[in-house]
């Protein structure tokens, strides 16, 4: 192996932050070196949710691009850890409102930042796998863009019954009587 060859591979596990997801090529190279001892690839692209924590510089961005390009893998004939033709969507939340600011302003802004941003993930990754969506502009717009906009009436369709919940009338923890209306 020559030393360039071992300086791009440490180099690409040591700043994945900065890897574009639409450099393959590097994605590539992240997983021809990346070695996962714990087996949490297997974990973080299986069936069961996972949680990712830890301080800074401690691999979980490097984690979850791994885990992305063994999904892009699954599509293809080579083993995968992922299961067949699984789609990995990369959503970076820091995109998103954080929830200490929506503290006091309205948490429908914060959900929809959110789904936006899921929206724009699926279809940034799909036009990503398959460039040619890119020549149909509005065909995944049109798909995204309804979706969202369907998402966010329900959404506030749902939020408005929870309002009228906890509005009229007090917790069964406070009250275990039966119903109890709002006093005047």
């Amino acid at each position: 192996m020559r030393g360039q060859d071992l300086e791009d591979a440490f180099n690409s596990m040591l700043r994945t932050d900065y890897i574009p997801l639409s450099d393959t090529a590097k994605l590539n190279l992240l997983a021809d070196y990346y070695v996962d001892y714990m087996g949490y690839v297997r974990d973080i692209v299986g069936p069961t949710d996972q949680l990712i924590v830890g301080r800074r510089g401690t691999g979980k961005t490097t984690l979850l691009y791994r885990s992305l390009v063994e999904c892009m893998r699954s599509w293809s004939d080579e083993g995968s850890a992922a299961r067949k033709r699984t789609l990995g969507v990369y959503l970076d939340l820091e995109k998103c409102q954080s929830l200490s600011s929506t503290m006091g302003s309205d948490f429908v802004d914060f959900e929809l930042a959110f789904v936006a941003e899921l929206c724009d993930a699926i279809r940034d990754e799909l036009q990503r796998s398959w460039p040619a969506l890119t020549q149909e502009h509005s065909l995944v717009d049109r798909v995204f863009k309804n979706a969202e906009i369907k998402k966010a009436l329900a959404v506030n369709a749902e939020l408005q019954k929870l309002v009228g919940i906890l509005t009229s009338g007090l917790p069964r923890f406070v009250d275990r009587s039966g119903v109890v209306d709002r006093q005047a």
